[in-house]
């Protein structure tokens, strides 16, 4: 699974959410020919992120390659259930990516053509919890 090695604090507080500007790499393809853009905000969990890499490589059949724009690099706490309240902060749960909307966060490249790319990109898709469109880069 998909989480950081070491951090200096395991827990973390949880952030607001801030507008900030967006880097070119998060709205254009940088890597590959294809890719899949999140039309929607949220969290993406480091499950469902192996789950849309297991998927594409698949597909695939490893005959390209894979870039994930994103890493799930922050902790989410739960405590057990039936436990009181008090006595600190709950253990690591999962880890979490945050996305932001219009954000590319999958590219592949590969010799295949744009309409078996996109069949790909569009099998990843059901498995994410947002809604997201393919894209097509020309070099």
């Amino acid at each position: 699974m998909l989480f950081p090695k070491n951090r200096k604090f395991q827990k973390e507080q949880k952030r607001k959410g801030k507008h900030f500007n967006r880097r070119e790499g998060e709205v254009h393809l940088v890597h590959g020919k294809y890719g899949l853009r999140v039309l929607e905000s949220g969290q993406l969990t480091a499950k469902q992120l192996e789950t849309v890499q297991k998927v594409i490589l698949r597909k695939m059949q490893h005959a390209g390659k894979l870039w994930l724009k994103i890493f799930p690099s922050i902790p989410r706490t739960a405590k057990p259930r039936e436990v009181r309240m008090g006595k600190g902060k709950g253990k690591v749960s999962f880890w979490v990516a945050k996305i932001r909307s219009d954000q590319i966060i999958i590219e592949i490249d590969g010799n295949f053509s744009p309409v078996y790319a996109k069949e790909i990109l569009f099998s990843a898709a059901r498995k994410l919890p947002f809604k997201s469109c393919f894209v097509h880069g020309l070099f």
